[in-house]
């Protein structure tokens, strides 16, 4: 799968931000620590 080369969120990105949401932390943290939105985070 072609990566956008600015993307936040590659699918190795997304696993890491779900993993910190699964362990108990905050969406809008993770979403931070990530660098991506609330929004994004939540989707």
């Amino acid at each position: 799968m072609e990566q956008h080369p600015n993307a936040r969120l590659t699918p190795r990105g997304r696993e890491t931000l779900v993993s910190r949401i699964e362990s108990g932390l905050g969406v809008a943290e993770a979403a931070r620590q990530m660098g991506v939105s609330r929004q994004t985070a939540s989707k």
